[in-house]
């Protein structure tokens, strides 16, 4: 199941650094989830967040609590978002 997620991620639209513009409020109120691989995961009103890598460092694989990927519920399929909301149902 995680090489299933890891898979999605990529394939998923994401945005990083931060909730990029217009998530800002959305990111403030999201509920915490479950990690996945070691990584926080959030639901919000408009996607799941999740803490991002810092690929473009010598140290890949590095967390940063400042950056967060966006899967938006409106750009990603059922599959995708059925994952993620597995993932944060198993957190409650």
């Amino acid at each position: 199941m995680k090489a299933l997620i890891l898979l999605m991620l990529f394939a998923a639209p994401a945005l990083a650094w931060s909730p990029p513009k217009g998530y800002e409020a959305d990111f403030a109120k999201a509920r915490e989830c479950r990690p996945v691989d070691g990584r926080k995961l959030w639901v919000g009103g408009k996607g799941y967040y999740l803490q991002a890598n810092l690929f473009w460092t010598d140290q890949s694989g590095l967390l940063d609590d400042d950056a967060v990927s966006v899967v938006e519920f409106d750009d990603n399929s059922l599959d995708t978002l059925s994952t993620f909301a597995a993932l944060c149902k198993a957190a409650n």
